[in-house]
């Protein structure tokens, strides 16, 4: 961001003389002479000044005090008269392109109004605070900028895709409005001519002498007033489309829209993991003369031992091999006999081998 301390300037900002600081031209010896001044320092000179200085690259600006270093392109015209408020103008129009979020963006319109009210008071910073105040400010614009740089250029291009949309209504609403004038021209002509055309039929069919006069001209008005309005009704219709033609860019802008929260799950220690057994069902009772002994004695209850956990680990252990096939994984075995293979994988292959081995007439 540019510069927009003008705490070490010496050149006041509401100078209304219309006199170069560094030539001293005045518009009263030289009409002609044209003023500009520079977007960084706000200082003001002609054009002729600018040109001699600036011409040949960046040059330190040349009124005294003044140490910013300036360029040619920096200088425009001045747009008004005074120069603080062109200034202010400057600095809110770059604050705008970096806090640019749109209301849309909101869900509660307090926090929108809160938003609003952070810009203007580091705008106000900017303007009109001291030096340690414009720093500080400079300093939050600039992060802000560096952590929403996504968004930012998100909400430039959406900007520019809605000006495009309002220029393009506006023309479309010029269009329609033309074709309405073109319209309602062309329906007073036709009335013109219908009625031209109904006199004219009138007295051509009263010079032939044929029928009643007072009945041709009843006829007469009949037919006229059935034609107008079938052309009133073409005409409504024709305006009516080329209304909703040219209502199509029209957009009701607000507030974010408030989504309700999902709706709170219970808790599940398990994140959703079904613990349920696929082969055998554990009964409430079962009838063993160990197991009788065991749940009638109190030396063996008092401690705490249940026989339910007991039937249901044996029963666990019993069918934990069930649904693990030994052949599967032999496909991918390791060659021992080729020299490349590492040692660990042979050893690890041979241990894995002789446990197969030893527990091969184990029936679980």
């Amino acid at each position: 961001m540019r510069d927009m301390d003008d705490s070490n300037n010496s050149f006041p900002l509401t100078q209304t003389d219309e006199s170069c600081p560094n030539c001293r031209k005045t518009r009263y010896m030289n009409p002609s002479i044209k003023f500009l001044i520079s977007r960084v320092c706000y200082h003001k000179m002609c054009s002729g000044c600018r040109d001699r200085i600036f011409a040949a690259g960046p040059a330190n600006c040349p009124i005294a005090g003044c140490k910013h270093t300036l360029r040619l392109a920096q200088f425009t015209p001045q747009r008004f008269e005074d120069v603080q408020i062109e200034r202010e103008v400057d600095i809110r129009r770059r604050v705008a392109e970096v806090f640019n979020r749109r209301e849309e963006e909101f869900e509660d319109l307090q926090v929108w109004n809160d938003y609003l009210e952070m810009v203007e008071n580091l705008t106000y910073e900017l303007i009109f605070g001291d030096a340690k105040q414009q720093a500080e400010a400079k300093g939050r614009l600039e992060r802000y900028k560096e952590a929403n740089g996504r968004s930012i250029g998100r909400n430039a291009t959406a900007e520019r895709e809605q000006v495009k949309s309002l220029e393009a209504r506006g023309r479309q609403e010029k269009e329609v409005a033309r074709a309405h004038r073109v319209a309602a021209k062309k329906e007073y002509d036709d009335e013109v001519k219908a009625k031209a055309d109904k006199e004219q039929r009138i007295v051509q069919q009263l010079a032939s002498g044929e029928g009643d006069a007072q009945g041709i001209v009843n006829q007469e008005e009949r037919d006229a007033r059935k034609k107008a309005g079938v052309a009133k009704k073409t005409a409504l219709a024709a305006r009516a489309d080329a209304t909703m033609n040219g209502n199509d860019a029209f957009v009701i802008r607000g507030l974010k829209k408030r989504e309700a929260p999902p709706k709170e799950m219970p808790y599940e220690p398990f994140g959703g993991l079904e613990l349920k057994r696929e082969y055998f069902t554990l009964q409430d009772h079962y009838s063993w003369e160990w197991l009788n002994k065991a749940r009638n004695d109190v030396k063996i209850s008092a401690g705490g031992y249940d026989t339910a956990a007991y039937a249901q680990r044996a029963l666990c252990d019993a069918f934990s091999g069930f649904g693990v096939f030994v052949g599967e994984g032999e496909d991918e075995a390791v060659d021992i006999g080729s020299s490349t293979a590492d040692p660990a994988i042979i050893a690890a292959s041979a241990a894995g081998n002789a446990s197969h081995v030893e527990s091969k007439d184990d029936v679980f």
